[in-house]
């Protein structure tokens, strides 16, 4: 009966935890840090193709401009 007892008491106090902690603490931290990651890929996946356009751009451009120096 004591056993009983207790493991009420356990799943009782691990019910509490997750109602009490878990629930408004740790779910909106985790879902506001997914969302923060995804922000922060996303924002870094634009970063990078601006600096890919801008850098294949700036080699186009200075070949352009090295050629047409050359024919002149």
């Amino acid at each position: 009966m004591g056993y009983l007892v207790i493991a009420l008491l356990v799943i009782w106090f691990i019910y509490w935890v997750i109602t009490a902690i878990i629930v408004p603490y740790v779910i909106p931290a985790v879902v506001t840090s997914a969302t923060a990651i995804f922000a922060i890929t996303v924002l870094l996946a634009v970063i990078y193709g601006a600096a890919m356009a801008i850098t294949s751009y700036a080699r186009a451009f200075s070949k352009h401009t090295i050629t047409s120096n050359r024919r002149s």
